[in-house]
């Protein structure tokens, strides 16, 4: 199973990104932002354009943190593996 959980940066900001059918789908995809996803070990697992979807297919469960990248603005959001 596949889920969101937690916030994204602040108590203003909504999730950016949801996981449908195995795949991170980012409701904001601007072909100039790239998506990192990052273990709690702070090793970046999946750096990718957002312009297309990123499987989560043979990630180990866990929580992880989505970064998006937009030039210089930085936004995150964890992610739960199960």
């Amino acid at each position: 199973m596949f889920s969101v959980s937690g916030d994204a940066d602040s108590d203003n900001d909504t999730p950016f990104a949801f996981i449908s059918n195995g795949s991170i789908i980012v409701s904001d995809a601007n072909a100039d932002a790239t998506l990192q996803i990052v273990d709690m070990a702070g090793h970046i697992i999946v750096s990718a354009d957002v312009a297309r979807n990123i499987s989560t297919n043979g990630m180990a469960q866990g929580v992880y943190v989505l970064r998006l990248i937009k030039g210089d603005e930085v936004k995150t959001q964890r992610i739960v593996i199960e």
